[in-house]
């Protein structure tokens, strides 16, 4: 049996106009999902959240130890280097930030103290416009930190 089945539950009516609401009055608006990267996305350009074509995602290498760049579809090292690099171009808004639930786990975990961790810990990480590929637990890992480390209020909403 060969088939393909597509499935999609439809935004809210008013979910673009409160997305922009809040953008307006200068909050930070971050799609937080369990979704893939390429989902995420369009789920985040549907809503507002994100404008452009260029997202620069970090992610977890292959090997599972590493962290690495994706930037329209090239692998780029996690260096310092290439961080003030994505730093510089989403302060221009050219591009959409972009991080794996297993980046940002790796990111948050104790043993990452080097001085690019730190770096994009404090500057890129707080500014992520989607997370994707997120479990519930690196939902909460994210969340909490936001609050405890960055000292944001939070608010989450979901289908």
């Amino acid at each position: 049996l060969n088939g393909f089945a597509c499935f999609e539950t439809p935004m809210r009516a008013g979910t673009r106009r409160v997305i922009q609401e809040l953008k307006n009055a200068n909050f930070n608006v971050c799609v937080l999902t369990g979704d893939e990267i390429t989902t995420s996305l369009a789920l985040a350009a549907k809503a507002g959240v994100t404008f452009g074509n260029n997202p620069y995602f970090l992610k977890v290498s292959p090997s599972g130890s590493m962290l690495e760049w994706e930037i329209n579809g090239m692998k780029m090292p996690f260096t310092l280097d290439a961080a003030l690099k994505i730093h510089q171009a989403i302060e221009r808004n050219d591009g959409v930030v972009v991080f794996s639930g297993d980046a940002v786990s790796l990111l948050l975990s104790d043993d990452k103290n080097d001085e690019i961790s730190q770096y994009v810990r404090s500057v890129i990480l707080p500014e992520a416009q989607v997370v994707a590929g997120s479990s519930p637990h690196q939902k909460y890992l994210f969340l909490r930190w936001l609050q405890n480390e960055c000292r944001r209020r939070v608010l989450m909403c979901g289908d």
